[in-house]
C-alpha cells in the first residue's frame, strides 16, 4: 500500500508554537440532555467547561428521541394534581428489572430527578411540561402511571435557544417554537 516503509517521522510533527492547548476544569463529551445539564451545572459552580461534540449537530440521542425525559415525582405532577411516591416509582422500576435493580442507584435517580428539573427551570430559559396522557413505558407493570405525568418534554424555543439552524439536530429543527 505504501511505497516506502513507515518510520517514526512519517507524520508531520507539530512545532510547539503551532500547538494550542486549552485546559478546562471539566470536560463534557457530547451535547445530549445529560451532557448539557452537566456542563451548565459545572459552569454555574464556577468551573471552566470544555464542551465537545463529534457530530455535525448538537442534541445527541436526546434530540433524536424527541427530547423527552422520564422524571418521576417531578414538580409539574403536583401542579396538575398527579400523585406520585418514591415507593410507587421503586415498585415500577423493580418490576421492569425483575427485581435486579440496584435500589441505591435507582433511589439516587428518583431523588435527584425533580431537583434537576427545578434547577434547570430556575437557572436557565428551559421550561418543561408534562406530555398529556403519555403513560409510563410499560403501564401494565405495578407502580406505573398509566395516565401519564412522569414524562416531560421541553419544547424548543427559537427565541431563547442558542442552538439553531444547521447545528441543531434534524428533529430539533422540526420542533415547533414555543415563543
Amino acid at each position: 500500500m505504501f511505497s516506502e516503509p513507515l518510520t517514526s517521522n512519517w507524520y508531520a510533527t507539530p512545532q510547539p508554537e503551532e500547538c494550542v492547548v486549552e485546559t478546562f476544569d471539566v470536560v463534557v463529551l457530547g451535547t445530549g440532555a445529560a451532557a448539557l445539564t452537566a456542563a451548565i451545572r459545572a459552569a454555574d459552580e464556577g468551573a471552566s467547561v470544555g464542551l465537545f461534540e463529534k457530530a455535525d449537530s448538537v442534541g445527541g440521542t436526546s434530540a433524536w428521541s424527541g427530547g423527552m425525559v422520564w422524571i418521576p415525582m417531578n414538580p409539574h405532577m403536583a401542579e396538575l394534581g398527579i400523585d406520585d411516591t418514591r415507593e410507587e416509582v421503586m415498585t415500577y422500576l423493580g418490576s421492569l428489572s425483575n427485581g435486579l435493580i440496584d435500589e441505591t442507584l435507582a433511589g439516587a435517580m428518583i431523588d435527584a430527578g425533580p431537583e434537576v428539573i427545578s434547577y434547570l427551570e430556575e437557572n436557565t430559559p428551559t421550561r418543561f411540561q408534562i406530555i398529556k396522557d403519555f403513560p409510563d413505558y410499560h403501564p401494565e407493570h405495578p407502580g406505573a402511571k398509566s395516565g401519564g405525568g412522569r414524562s416531560l418534554e421541553c419544547p424548543l424555543s427559537r427565541s431563547t435557544s442558542s442552538v439553531s439552524g444547521s447545528r441543531a439536530s434534524p428533529s430539533a429543527r422540526s420542533c415547533p417554537a414555543t415563543s
